[in-house]
């Protein structure tokens, strides 16, 4: 759903409760200044990336058991960090 605003985005992961995978640091704005309450976004802030680099990223702390219901993830080159969503 190209051109769609960041608040449907965020609407339609919470009806249909999916995750939301971004490179735009809004959806930290909607849930904890707004009060939007998706089940779960993960923001990748990375710099000088290939394209599949993401989605290793993410198989690979899936493989983990990482947790990312109820959470804010932000991942940075060098570090993740999370914040649940209340």
């Amino acid at each position: 759903m190209p051109s769609i605003a960041d608040t449907e985005v965020t609407d339609f992961a919470i009806s249909e409760n999916r995750i939301i995978l971004t490179f735009d640091g809004d959806y930290g704005t909607l849930i904890f200044k707004f009060g939007y309450r998706p089940p779960r976004v993960v923001y990748f802030r990375l710099t000088n990336i290939t394209p599949d680099e993401p989605a290793h990223i993410l198989i690979n702390l899936l493989k983990e058991a990482y947790q990312f219901e109820a959470m804010h993830t932000v991942f940075e080159n060098d570090k993740i960090r999370q914040r649940r969503i209340l």
